[in-house]
């Protein structure tokens, strides 16, 4: 990297703390919820990682740990993960086209409200999106010309599964990419990009076995499939309505487990239908942030119960349109650009395992650097006025037109 993209690197990042600290100010003080309940109280107990309520994969949760249970600096570690992932953004827009790139795609990412809403929440999210901004960082210095070793992708893709198992996505849209296979042995090279992945799993399968009695990684993924299955079965319920019930099922019967794992089951037995629920959920994967709307911002919400109301009126129309504008502008960059595509695959990918697998739309933050890098190369094609220019533009009102017109993923309502 030069010197001037450099530069733009650091410009993008002194906006995202100043960024990040108005949003603090503004949004007062918050109140943990949901899972972040949970990774607290792990946090403060004697055994973090036990399968009480659910068996998780560690890293997310040693990072909490890492805090001693202090919410404050479980929320300041966070939001510095938040940082990084910015950076990691800006640098992979640099490789991809010069200080401009550096400057549009960390722009995009540090004023997206679905960024800013969910940064300094204690879940997963951020940490996935800081892998995803590294993965993509690597990829663009893979298609500009650097060499990058295998291995390098799979710490990085180990690193993410081990935050949450459905990130095993990453892993495999690497595997296929020709620009990362191109300079590879067949064979070495495969071994070298899959084995950071299969030793850190398998030392948590060996863990688990020996201290929890199970070589399970993660059983979150039967939950899941249960809240799917109550989805299929009573298409009016909103998301929560759907989390609870499934929740209440696993804690109130005996046969809690053995409902999830049937569930699994029928959805084997029947691809068709759950490739169809994964579709609509895709499809409401492409709308507004209901779970930010819904869930933080709400009145009565306790996630920021001490919002200034002028913050609350902003941020509530930004989540509103945020994501779908986002992957307008993205389509536009990825179609009109004259950059190689691949680094946007892996984000793609991620994004149909996560529709696959997860019911709230918290879960697309991990995606949103490869988006807010593609978003910004449109906006470089525009602001240069080359001769892409009208195309992106045409572009990216009509894939506009169409994510502002997904349904909404019902959160509560």
């Amino acid at each position: 990297m030069t010197a001037t993209e450099l530069l733009a690197v650091a410009v993008v990042l002194a906006a995202s703390v100043v960024m990040q600290v108005v949003v603090q100010w503004a949004g007062g003080r918050r109140q943990p919820i949901g899972d972040e309940i949970e990774y607290l109280d792990r946090a403060r107990s004697t055994d973090p990682f036990s399968p009480v309520p659910f068996l998780r994969v560690p890293l997310f949760i040693g990072v909490v740990v890492l805090s001693g249970g202090r919410e404050r600096w479980a929320r300041f570690l966070v939001l510095v993960i938040g940082q990084l992932a910015v950076a990691a953004t800006s640098i992979a827009g640099a490789l991809l086209a010069g200080p401009a790139g550096a400057l549009s795609a960390g722009a995009v990412f540090v004023l997206l409200p679905d960024r800013w809403v969910l940064a300094p929440h204690l879940w997963p999210d951020v940490l996935l999106a800081f892998w995803q901004a590294s993965l993509l960082a690597l990829l663009a210095a893979a298609v500009t010309g650097t060499t990058v070793a295998p291995w390098m992708f799979g710490i990085v893709c180990a690193a993410a599964a081990l935050t949450r198992l459905d990130s095993l996505a990453m892993l495999v849209a690497v595997s296929v990419l020709p620009l990362a296979r191109g300079g590879w042995s067949p064979i070495s090279g495969t071994a070298a990009l899959w084995a950071p992945t299969v030793v850190v799993l398998g030392a948590v399968a060996v863990h688990h076995r020996r201290r929890y009695g199970s070589y399970a990684i993660d059983d979150t993924a039967a939950f899941n499939a249960h809240v799917l299955q109550v989805e299929l079965q009573r298409p009016s319920l909103p998301v929560q309505a759907a989390v609870e019930v499934a929740w209440g099922e696993r804690r109130s019967t005996a046969a809690g487990r053995s409902a999830e794992r049937a569930s699994i089951a029928d959805l084997m037995r029947t691809p068709g239908r759950f490739c169809v629920a994964a579709v609509r959920r895709l499809h409401q994967m492409l709308g507004p942030d209901t779970f930010a709307a819904e869930r933080l911002l709400a009145a009565g919400s306790p996630a920021y119960s001490e919002a200034r109301p002028r913050f609350r009126w902003w941020a509530l129309r930004g989540v509103g349109v945020g994501f779908p504008v986002l992957v307008a502008l993205a389509t536009a960059g990825a179609v009109a650009s004259r950059v190689d595509r691949s680094p946007l695959i892996p984000s793609l990918v991620t994004l149909l395992a996560v529709s696959a697998v997860h019911a709230r739309t918290r879960f697309r933050c991990s995606v949103l650097p490869a988006l807010s890098c593609w978003a910004g190369l449109a906006l470089v094609e525009v602001l240069h006025r080359s001769d892409r220019a009208l195309l992106v533009l045409g572009l990216g009102v009509a894939a506009a037109v169409l994510t502002l017109r997904a349904p909404p993923r019902r959160e509560e309502r």
